[in-house]
C-alpha cells in the first residue's frame, strides 16, 4: 500500500494526534506499506523512513496566544490549496485526513471535496478521533469511502448526525505496550521537587472543554483539604487564557509542568498514585489508555461507553467539585486499579482492521 496521512500535527510529541499517527505510521511501515505524512513544520531529530511534508504552520503544538493563532491559521487555510499537488505527485493508494480540520471555519471541507473528486481511484478515508466536529459539517464525511470512529461513541455521533451507516468502520485506538522508566522518573522527580510526595497526574492540553477548571476546584478545594500531603501535577499544552485557572495553577499544592515530551510524561504516570482525567469530550483518551497500560489506579473521564462497560467503577460522571472530589478519594483510599482489556489496542490486533480499510476490503460497519 501506498498511503498518506493527512494531520495538522505528527512530530508533536506530547499530543495525542501525533502519538497516534506516528504509531500507525510505524506499524504500517513495518507491514511493509510506503507512507508519506503531511503535516506542520515541527520536525523531528529522529530518522524515519517515510516521506514527510511539512505544509502546515506550527500551531496546534504550541500554547496559546490569540493573534499569533489567528494568523497562523489564516496561514494553514492558504496551504490547503497545496494539498492537491502534492497528493497527485505522490500518487497514493489511500488517504487517511484526520477531521479536526473540519472543527473550525475555513476552506478545508471546499478543497477535499475537490480533491476527491477529481482523484476517484484514490480511497479517501476520515478518521474521526473525538466528537468535536460541529453536528452540521459531519454530513461532509460521506464524501470519503470510508470513515474511522474510534470509540462507540464518537461512531454513535457521527451515525446520529448523518455519515451513512455503509460508510462507518469502528477501530479502536493504537496503543503500544509501556514499561516504566524508573531512571527517568527518579530524575524528573527530584528536577520537579517531588521528592517523597504523593501525586495525582493529569496530562493533557489545559483548558477549559477538558474540564481542567473542575478538576483543579475539585482538588484545591475538597481534595487537598482530606490529603494534606497529596500534590496534583499537571502536564500539558497551556490553551487557555482563564485566569482563574491560572491562578489556581500557581496555588500550593498544584504543581504545572508545562508541555513535557511523551517519555516524560510516561514516566510521571508511572509515579502517579492516581492519573486522571475528566474531560467530558473524549473518544478513548491517549493519557487515560496509557495508565492503563501502565496498570495505574485512575479516575476516567464521562461518556466513553468503552469505559463504562470495563471500569465504570472508575468513571466520574458528576460535575460537581466536591463530588468529584469525593470519588477521587474513594479510588485512592481502594488502592485498586481497574481490569480493561488493553490487548484490544496493541498494534498487532489493531493493524488488520486499518489494512482492510486501506484496502477498501470492509463492506460492513464492525
Amino acid at each position: 500500500m501506498n498511503v498518506v496521512i493527512l494531520s495538522p500535527l505528527f512530530w508533536g510529541d506530547a499530543s495525542g494526534a501525533s502519538v497516534y499517527y506516528q504509531l500507525l505510521a510505524q506499524s504500517l511501515i513495518q507491514h511493509g506499506s510506503k507512507v508519506s505524512v503531511i503535516s506542520d513544520e515541527e520536525l523531528s531529530e529522529s530518522q524515519s523512513s517515510l516521506d514527510y511534508f511539512p505544509l502546515f504552520p506550527v500551531r496546534c503544538g504550541r500554547e496559546r496566544r490569540l493573534l499569533r493563532d489567528i494568523l497562523a491559521y489564516a496561514k494553514q487555510n492558504l496551504t490547503y490549496l497545496k494539498l492537491e499537488k502534492i497528493i497527485t505527485r505522490i500518487k497514493p493508494s489511500s488517504v487517511l485526513v484526520h477531521t479536526s480540520f473540519y472543527n473550525n471555519l475555513g476552506i478545508f471541507a471546499h478543497v477535499m471535496i475537490g480533491i476527491i473528486r477529481k482523484h476517484p481511484e484514490i480511497n479517501f478515508i476520515a478518521d474521526v478521533r473525538d466528537s468535536l466536529m460541529p453536528a452540521h459539517k459531519v454530513p461532509l464525511l460521506n464524501a470519503y469511502n470510508r470513515v474511522i470512529a474510534c470509540s462507540e461513541n464518537v461512531a454513535s455521533y457521527l451515525l446520529k448526525n448523518g455519515v451513512e451507516p455503509k460508510r462507518l468502520i469502528k477501530i479502536p485506538v493504537i496503543q503500544e505496550r509501556l514499561h516504566p522508566d524508573g531512571k527517568l522518573l527518579a530524575q524528573l522527580i527530584s528536577n520537579i521537587g517531588l521528592d517523597g510526595k504523593r501525586y495525582i497526574f493529569y496530562a493533557g492540553l489545559v483548558k477549559e472543554s477538558k474540564a481542567i477548571d473542575i478538576l483543579l476546584e475539585a482538588f484545591l478545594y475538597h481534595v487537598q483539604p482530606v490529603k494534606k500531603d497529596l500534590q496534583l501535577v499537571i502536564a500539558g499544552l497551556m490553551k487557555t487564557s482563564n485566569r482563574h485557572i491560572k491562578d489556581m495553577l500557581t496555588q500550593e499544592g498544584v504543581l504545572y509542568v508545562g508541555n513535557r515530551r511523551r517519555k516524560e510524561v510516561l514516566a510521571l504516570m508511572s509515579g502517579a498514585a492516581l492519573c486522571i482525567n475528566l474531560s467530558p469530550c473524549e473518544g478513548i483518551p491517549r493519557s487515560s489508555l496509557e495508565a492503563l497500560v501502565l496498570g495505574k489506579s485512575v479516575a476516567l473521564p464521562p461518556n466513553i461507553p468503552e469505559f463504562l462497560q470495563y471500569c465504570n467503577d472508575f468513571v466520574i460522571s458528576v460535575r460537581e467539585p466536591a463530588k468529584i472530589a469525593s470519588k477521587i478519594i474513594q479510588i485512592m483510599d481502594a488502592g485498586i486499579v481497574p481490569s480493561y482489556p488493553n490487548e484490544i489496542h496493541y498494534p498487532e490486533n489493531v493493524l488488520k482492521s486499518y489494512i482492510a480499510v486501506l484496502n477498501n476490503n470492509i463492506k460492513t460497519i464492525s
